[in-house]
């Protein structure tokens, strides 16, 4: 990824690694956790936050490399978790609904 393409992440630093090393949306979670947030720290937050750093990489990236495959997975395994939400989280479901990634 160019530093021109980073520069379109919130969160470069965990998306300039190998691909391969980007693990779950658990493991997005932990990293979520980790860091310091100007808004509160929660499931709905990080899957929010989540699901527009993969659209963005999701343009980054063509459809050819490994890389956009690792995105669709995360992005299916996003809209699976968001099926087990409390209401509070529904916020999340909406929002996808209302901005749907492109099919992968």
């Amino acid at each position: 990824m160019s530093k021109e393409e980073h520069s379109k992440l919130r969160h470069p630093d965990y998306w300039g690694r190998d691909p391969n090393t980007w693990g779950t949306v658990n493991d997005w979670d932990i990293y979520w956790i980790e860091q310091s947030h100007s808004v509160p720290v929660n499931k709905q937050n990080s899957h929010s936050v989540l699901a527009d750093e993969l659209r963005t990489i999701k343009q980054i990236f063509d459809s050819t490399k490994p890389a956009y495959k690792i995105v669709c997975e995360l992005q299916n395994e996003l809209k699976e978790s968001t099926i087990f939400f409390g209401f509070a989280d529904l916020v999340v479901l909406a929002y996808s609904i209302a901005n749907p990634a492109t099919e992968c």
